[in-house]
């Protein structure tokens, strides 16, 4: 588990000496725009008003001239103001970072985790992209990716052209210590509806075809969708305590249409949300609060992958005796099922040890005792014969009445 820091502590260090030394940085960036500010306005209102009054332009191109001109002027005069506060930003971040044994940069180039994000449509259509503050490393002993990114689209044609932002967010990815059996997404509710409402029974995505599986807690049913082609381990990763921990997330952040996907050993968590990280200012009296601000919001964000993480062991003993507690029974009469097979009950084991942090709790918990545990009988199923109804399927016990994807109807 990552021990959040101390912004006093963090003020106290080398990072209190650093923010000191470029108090006069700003006021140098600071006096620099103002200077440039007056000059745009020096030369650019009378140059302006001269074109106006004497141009033969039509009034539309004027007024589009005006425009971009002060955008340009404006834009030219508060770079020194914007640069002073990237480099305080860059700093204070970098402490952070350090501070919890992780790296960061300011800019950064997509990663795997958009890339898969993209290839399952996850993401809106885009013409052009940018991405900033990344933090990466190691946290609770598993891989840790997280990128904020900023989609647009070109729409409109000619003079009318204009751009767009169709995503404004957090992608990040979590690597899990055991791969998962199959591709499982959750999406929020009406993300694939059906022509007459309701969510469709299957989606073909990235070349896979995946069903829709009904929630495990009739709580979240209008909140989110799932889909996978492993509807089983589905239910099993998508644990009520995992959702309620994607909607304090979501809401902590004002964010929205958060999405995940369980994909070999990663999962991906992609959330819109506003611009983050926003640790530089110009003010030097603000460092204090910016820094409490982005220490919980960078917080937040690594606590979920602490506690959706699995630890394999602990898992593993939750799982097998939530799924198989009449494997130790010695006199219950042998059937061949699917985990007769060795090859296939060793599958079986690592799919049920990867579901470990949604089945069995946080990274970090002790190991279960080693002292075998007595098994105990299989409850007797009631007979047909005696009036008693048999016992459904696995699959059926989670089925919707009327079947897979009936939402909505």
């Amino acid at each position: 588990m990552i021990e959040k820091p101390c912004p006093n502590a963090l003020m106290a260090g080398p990072l209190g000496d650093w923010l000191k030394d470029q108090a006069h940085v700003r006021e140098d960036a600071k006096e620099l725009s103002d200077n440039r500010l007056f000059k745009v306005c020096l030369f650019g209102i009378p140059t302006f008003a001269f074109l106006w009054i004497l141009s033969p332009l039509p009034f539309d191109f004027m007024v589009m001239i005006g425009f971009f001109g002060a955008a340009a002027g404006y834009g030219w005069s508060q770079a020194p103001k914007s640069r002073a506060k990237k480099q305080v930003k860059h700093g204070i971040n970098s402490a952070i970072a350090e501070a919890v044994g992780l790296h960061y940069e300011p800019d950064c180039a997509p990663g795997s985790a958009f890339t898969m994000a993209k290839h399952y449509k996850m993401l809106p259509k885009f013409d052009r992209s940018s991405f900033e503050d990344k933090w990466w490393g190691n946290v609770g002993g598993v891989d840790f990716c997280l990128h904020e990114a900023k989609l647009e689209e070109r729409r409109g044609s000619g003079k009318h052209q204009h751009w767009v932002t169709t995503f404004q967010g957090v992608i990040m990815s979590i690597t899990f210590r055991r791969r998962f059996q199959g591709t499982t997404m959750l999406v929020r509710d009406g993300t694939h509806k059906r022509l007459f409402g309701g969510a469709k029974d299957k989606i073909k995505i990235a070349g896979e075809h995946l069903q829709y599986c009904a929630m495990v807690d009739p709580r979240f049913e209008d909140a989110f969708d799932i889909y996978s082609n492993d509807p089983t381990e589905a239910r099993y990763l998508v644990h009520p305590e995992y959702v309620e921990r994607l909607i304090a997330v979501e809401s902590s952040f004002g964010g929205q249409d958060i999405r995940t996907l369980f994909q070999g050993g990663e999962l991906i968590i992609v959330l819109k949300a506003p611009n983050l990280f926003e640790s530089g200012s110009i003010e030097a009296g603000e460092d204090r609060s910016r820094i409490e601000r982005t220490i919980k919001q960078f917080g937040t964000l690594t606590d979920l992958a602490n506690t959706l993480n699995e630890d394999y062991r602990t898992g593993e003993a939750h799982v097998m005796a939530a799924m198989m507690p009449s494997f130790g029974n010695k006199t219950a009469e042998p059937k061949k099922t699917a985990f007769s097979d060795p090859t296939q009950t060793a599958a079986a084991v690592a799919t049920m040890g990867a579901m470990g942090a949604l089945a069995g709790g946080v990274i970090g918990a002790p190991p279960p005792s080693t002292t075998p545990t007595p098994a105990t009988p299989a409850p007797a199923s009631p007979s047909p014969k005696a009036g008693g109804q048999p016992p459904l399927p696995p699959a059926a016990q989670f089925r919707r009445p009327g079947g897979f994807g009936r939402k909505g109807l």
